[in-house]
This record gives structure tokens, sequence and C-alpha cells, in this order.
């Protein structure tokens, strides 16, 4: 209805592409989990249609909490951020919610915020404190020739998915998703990984060779 409404769905595709191509990487997430009651409010995000962004609670199979957060305002070009308030109740007893950083327990309420662009989306999964282990980054340091490959993986954190970068891509070039790095030219690198809660972690120097 809303493509009848605002132009030709052709026109649409390139865009509608981009953003499956976006989700992609919460497919597994996103199929196994239901909506269920909010255990969360949010403050900013909205337009005039709407007083604040959205917000819903997901939980898979396992008892796993996730909460959705989308900035409804796109009359602006700027981001916004928007707050997310999760209420003083365990939610089933079991622990304390830990979600992102930074985090403001100055309150009862567990609180964080998120900057998002207009339109933008984040996914947010709940998990209890003392229940991560560390993020970490293997193999820490490393040499590779030009034009040959090697796997970095990272374990712990808050998983299952992981985004990979570089800071020298002249140097080398790495799979945001998979992890695998290819040297470009000879100098050093360092290869960086975030886990889902946005926490970084980066390796020694990596150095690429003829």
């Amino acid at each position: 209805h809303h493509m009848r409404v605002f132009g030709d769905w052709v026109e649409l595709s390139p865009e509608i592409k981009s953003l499956v191509e976006q989700v992609k990487p919460l497919t597994d997430i996103l199929l196994r989990t239901s909506v269920v009651d909010n255990i969360a409010q949010v403050r900013g995000g909205g337009s005039r249609y709407y007083e604040n962004g959205l917000v819903e609670t997901l939980r898979d199979p396992d008892g796993v909490l996730y909460v959705a957060v989308v900035n409804r305002n796109c009359e602006s070009n700027g981001h916004e951020t928007v707050k997310v308030q999760i209420g003083p109740q365990d939610v089933d007893g079991s622990g304390t919610l830990l979600a992102v950083d930074p985090v403001d327990n100055s309150t009862p309420f567990f609180t964080f915020s998120l900057n998002l662009r207009p339109g933008e989306g984040k996914l947010v999964r709940l998990v209890r404190a003392g229940s991560a282990v560390p993020l970490t980054i293997e193999p820490a340091s490393k040499t590779v020739k030009v034009r040959e490959s090697m796997d970095f993986t990272a374990s712990g954190g808050v998983g299952p998915h992981y985004r990979w970068s570089v800071t020298n891509p002249q140097v080398a070039s790495i799979d945001a998703v998979t992890g695998r790095l290819i040297g470009l030219a000879p100098g050093r690198c360092v290869v960086r990984v975030r886990d889902m809660a946005g926490i970084l972690v980066v390796t020694q120097d990596i150095g690429v060779t003829e």
C-alpha cells in the first residue's frame, strides 16, 4: 500500500535489496525469535507522527532476550540519541540484565543510549551480568605475504556475530563478516573486531611482506 502511495515500487528496488543485504547477518536470530511483552521504553527518535522511537522485545527458544530499537525520525538529516530504559524488575529471576556500553546505572532502571541515523534500527542482545566472557581475537599477531590470505577468529563477548575491519586498508583487506584477511601491499596494519554489543578488540601489528 505504501509503495503505491509513494511511487513505483520498481524505483525502490535498489533500496529494498540494500536493506535485505544489511539484515542478512541477523537472519538466524530473527527467524528464531518471537515478539513478547515489552520490557523496555524509549525516549527520542520520534517525529510529528510518533512521540518516540520504536522499541520491541524479542525472545528466542532458549530464553535469550533482544530489544529492537528504531529511530522513527526520518525528517532530520542528523543522528539522534535514543535512550532505552529497562525496568528494575528482574525479567526471569536468574540475574541482572546487562546490555551495551555506555551504561547509566544511576537510576533504579537499567538504561543505555544508541546514536541512530534517520530510520536506522539496532537489535541489542541482553545478556546476564558476569555471563559474558571477555572478547578475544586470534591470532594476536601474524605475518602474511602479499596476495595470501589468513583467517582471524573471535570468541567471547556478545556473539555469535562479529564485525571485522583493518586500520590500513592499503596494506590488507578483511571480510567484515568472515574475518578472512588478504595481503595487498608490504606494510603493517591492525585487525579490529567488534561484538554485537559494540565492544572493540584489536590485534597487535599484522605484517604484510613480499
